[in-house]
């Protein structure tokens, strides 16, 4: 009987669980017809999910295996940025809310960044207060523009050496079962990342 409790055990974390997206303005309201990309980050950045919200800024729920992931909310033609968010998905359920900014008016002149804009020393801090040690670390710039993007494991001691590769930088830490997402503004020098317990 107790060999039969854990493969099912297994067999439910194995199987993931149900993960509901909702596309939100600052104000808090539901924005329809923004187009949701889902993409598996441990499957070669796999499409899994392709949707637009209805009213509510809602797309149908899905049934996810455990991974880390990345949802992109854009509105190509429309008054939106895309906003790009990664997040873990367990045994749970899970309800991812993404929240996006109208575009600012703007002239001409935008510059591509192409490579580091510099190096920082990071370091990650367990809630416990002791390092990290061997946490991921995934850098990218606000678009997740592909060859800007990097990633890198932490020491023993819960550091590693990144690059800046946008102004702000978006640092993505995977430690164990948690995420913590936090933007390093140029300013920033040698952050240390304390990660949140459950």
């Amino acid at each position: 009987m107790r060999y039969f409790v854990m493969v099912l055990m297994l067999l439910a974390s194995s199987q993931g669980s149900a993960v509901t997206i909702r596309v939100q303005n600052a104000s808090g309201e539901g924005e329809r017809n923004v187009l949701v990309i889902v993409q598996k980050l441990d499957d070669h950045e796999r499409e899994v999910m392709r949707l637009l919200t209805d009213q509510e800024g809602r797309v149908p729920a899905a049934d996810l295996s455990p991974g880390l992931y990345r949802v992109i909310a854009t509105a190509p033609y429309g008054l939106l940025q895309t906003k790009i968010d990664e997040f873990l998905v367990g045994s749970n359920p899970r309800n991812v809310v993404v929240t996006v900014q109208f575009l600012a008016t703007h002239g001409y002149g935008d510059v591509v960044t192409v490579g580091p804009k510099s190096w920082t020393h990071l370091q990650v801090v367990r809630p416990d207060g002791k390092p990290a040690a061997r946490a991921d670390v995934l850098v990218r710039d606000r678009d997740a523009t592909l060859y800007l993007e990097r990633w890198y494991t932490t020491d023993e001691e819960g550091r590693v050496t990144i690059a800046r590769v946008a102004d702000p930088t978006i640092a993505v830490i995977v430690y164990q079962d948690t995420l913590t997402s936090l933007e390093l503004a140029a300013g920033v020098a040698n952050p240390i990342v304390h990660l949140k317990g459950k």
